[in-house]
Parts: structure tokens; sequence; C-alpha cells
């Protein structure tokens, strides 16, 4: 090999290396592995890692809450105060809660009629959660 074939293709990398694109460049900084560019992955990791535990600290607390809530719904139906049912349901945020308010709010009805309340709650519900995760996901 003569020194013009040598002098070409160092041309030809450097072309090569100038057109890598953001991937192979990402790639190459990641390899090298400098306190800059690590800095900014371990915090991109730190703040994945604090969303995931916010949101299943929200999810455990809401499990809790509503395990209670139902708790507190059964013995006061089985007491008869359906007014104070009626009223905790109401004041509860979720969707659990209106959806047991719905229920109750039909108390006196059919056993139909009651089912198909409820079923078109849940159901109205379950949409609004879909585009709310939807939401979450792609923005």
């Amino acid at each position: 090999m003569n020194w013009t074939e040598v002098a070409e293709t160092t041309t030809v990398k450097s072309t090569k290396t100038q057109d890598a694109g953001l991937h192979q460049s990402l790639k190459r900084k990641f390899i090298e592995g400098n306190a800059g560019f690590m800095s900014l992955v371990a915090l991109a990791l730190v703040l994945g890692l604090a969303f995931v535990l916010s949101v299943l600290s929200i999810l455990v607390f809401q499990r809790l809450m509503q395990s209670d809530l139902l708790v507190n719904w059964r013995t006061m139906i089985v007491a008869g105060q359906i007014e104070e049912a009626k009223a905790l349901s109401r004041d509860t945020r979720g969707p659990v809660a209106s959806i047991c308010y719905q229920g109750l709010l039909r108390i006196e009805d059919s056993i139909e009629n009651i089912e198909r309340s409820v079923t078109s709650m849940v159901v109205f519900k379950v949409l609004i959660l879909k585009k709310d995760v939807h939401g979450l996901l792609f923005s």
C-alpha cells in the first residue's frame, strides 16, 4: 500500500464517520464513557426510577383505600344505613366510589336496572381510564 492509497482510505473513513448519524454518535459516546455523557445516562435512569416508584406508591395507596372503602360500604349497607353509604360514595373520589354510588342511587329499583346502570358506569369509567393511559403513554 502506498501513501496515496492510505490518504484515500483516511478520507473515506472520515466522511463515513461524519455521516454516521445520531445513533452511531450516541453509541460511540456510550462506549467512550466519559463523565459528562454518563451523568446524563445516570440522570435518566434515576428520573425513570423515581417516576416508577411514585406511580407504584400511588397505586398501592389507592388499593388500600379502596379495600377500606368497600368494608365501610358493606357494614353500612348491612346495618341499613343506605343514605350514609350514598354520602360516603359521593364524598369519595375515584371510579370505584362513583360506580358504587350509581348502584346505591337505584337500590330501590329492580336488580336489572341496577345492573344496567352499574354496567354503563363501568364502561364509561373504563373509557376514561383508557383515554388517560393513552395520553400518558403517547405524550
